[in-house]
């Protein structure tokens, strides 16, 4: 089937068959569908882990993605250099050489792609467990559940006072709580941290905690019977085991007015005490180390079993809040931090766009130029980079470019056009198809370092407006270079079509 379309191409469209376009896209949007099932599979979140964050397979599979492109490029491009009608002078239309780097930029970026695939698919697995409304619903209930477990307390008994011109740490046994202004014992409830997620900003955590500590203040003790119940529902939605119901984890803990009296509940089944880190995390210890460490280890809420070194802590009441906020914290990066977005996305575009140049200008010139123009540039990089850090002026570099690229396309420009012969013009076209997708961005460097210095001075800000709207929209500024750049090779490669007719001297 191949050969027949191959063959109709090659009566009908010269370009398209030369390309090997239907092999390309065939074999291209194979692999991707593969990679996108196998990121679909690997990002899958288990609920019952407790000691891994999520991360899979990632490094193996963008491994096998980066190998995978380079090989095919290789077979791609033994096959596309067989003929070239450029260089032999065959009868070309005016965009016949634009559309040409379009499908050598499109198959690039085909190529480039086998990795994002993976990555986007991982994330969206994630993302695909619950509406993101019901996700933000659960991670309130998580969030104020969590004073309910565990030992994290907000604050640690030390106060720092100046007393005689001498900062000091005094330790106290009170805090003064911050939603009634009344003192409270330090290990009491409305001391203890709630679990935050990345998802919710610091405004949610806050909202999150007041309403439970309220609840606690207001003696709303239905209210604190609900969130046990949602968040053991939520438990049981995994199939995550817990030894209390909601009542019963209500009367473990609940002590009106002043909720020291309770019994501790833990945040999982059982846990090796020597890798309280992993489990628990950092966190305020109350009062001194020690006194942590009795809480901990205490036995009226634990049973202590001691296997050669090593401790082992088996709380006798406890809930899966572990388990679930390594899970709930997995899939709230796939939000907030997914690995596939429009910053992450501007590399493979742009490694794309530069693969696609290197093999356009070898494909308009010769190999011998193409080496040439790739040791001049390296060498005026060399020598840029020198002059600027003699200098001490990093900004120069950028700047320095941006004329290299300017002085070398008006030099281009004339030789095509006032000049009879090329010349030494083969290694400019080079060089020019290499860098001048970078123009527009050392320009922009060059232009936000201007008022790097104050760019959080309002007064600076409202002067060079523009400079600081430029600097913090970097990522429209890349994506909008790219578009223009497409556009300028559109009358770019009809001067390139022009040079290629002119004499070699």
């Amino acid at each position: 089937m191949f050969n027949k379309i191959q063959h109709k191409l090659l009566l009908t469209n010269p370009l398209l068959w030369n390309i090997r376009i239907v092999p390309v896209l065939t074999v291209a949007v194979l692999l991707h569908i593969i990679f996108f099932a196998v990121g679909y599979v690997d990002g899958a979140v288990d609920f019952t882990e407790v000691y891994s964050w999520g991360y899979g397979n990632s490094s193996l599979a963008v491994f096998f993605a980066v190998a995978l492109a380079i090989i095919l490029t290789i077979i791609w491009l033994v096959f596309y250099f067989r003929n070239n009608a450029y260089k032999s002078f065959y009868p070309i239309t005016s965009s016949s050489l634009f559309k040409e780097w379009l499908l050598i930029f499109s198959v690039c970026l085909l190529n480039c792609g086998y990795s994002v695939s993976y990555l986007y698919a991982k994330d969206f697995k994630k993302r695909s467990y619950f509406s993101e409304q019901e996700f933000s619903k659960r991670l309130d209930v998580i969030s104020m559940a969590s004073v309910f477990a565990g030992y994290k307390y907000e604050n640690n008994g030390n106060i720092r006072k100046i007393i005689n011109g001498k900062t000091v740490v005094v330790t106290t046994d009170t805090f003064m709580c911050k939603y009634n202004n009344r003192q409270y014992s330090i290990n009491s409830l409305l001391n203890k941290k709630i679990e935050r997620f990345s998802y919710q900003n610091r405004t949610r955590d806050s909202l999150n905690d007041f309403r439970v500590k309220n609840w606690l203040i207001q003696n709303q003790r239905d209210s604190v019977r609900w969130v046990m119940q949602e968040f053991i529902k939520i438990a049981n939605s995994h199939n995550l085991k817990s030894n209390i119901t909601a009542n019963e984890w209500l009367n473990l803990v609940y002590d009106y007015p002043e909720f020291t009296n309770y019994t501790k509940v833990g945040k999982i089944e059982s846990y090796e005490y020597n890798r309280r880190d992993h489990i628990y995390g950092r966190q305020n210890t109350l009062l001194e180390t020690n006194q942590y460490n009795q809480l901990e280890l205490n036995t009226i809420s634990n049973d202590i079993k001691v296997i050669g070194n090593t401790t082992f802590v088996y709380p006798k009441h406890y809930v899966p809040l572990i388990q679930i906020d390594k899970a709930y914290n997995n899939i709230a990066r796939a939000y907030t931090s997914p690995n596939i977005n429009l910053q992450s996305l501007l590399f493979s575009i742009y490694f794309a766009l530069s693969l696609s140049l290197a093999i356009f200008s070898f494909r308009v010139t010769s190999g011998r130029s193409w080496l040439i123009a790739l040791v001049s540039v390296g060498i005026l990089a060399l020598l840029t980079g020198v002059l600027s850090a003699i200098l001490s002026l990093g900004s120069l570099y950028s700047l320095f470019w941006a004329l290299i690229i300017i002085g070398a396309l008006v030099y281009y420009y004339f030789n095509t056009y006032k000049s009879p012969s090329k010349k030494n013009t083969a290694t400019v076209l080079n060089s020019l198809l290499w860098l001048l997708p970078w123009l527009i961005p050392a320009i922009y460097a060059f232009l936000t370092s201007l008022t790097y210095v104050n760019r959080y001075d309002s007064n600076i800000k409202e002067e060079y407006g523009i400079l600081h709207w430029l600097d913090d929209n970097p990522t429209l500024v890349f994506y909008t270079n790219v578009l223009l750049f497409i556009v300028f090779m559109y009358f770019f490669t009809n001067i390139i079509k022009r040079w290629k007719g002119k004499p070699e001297a």
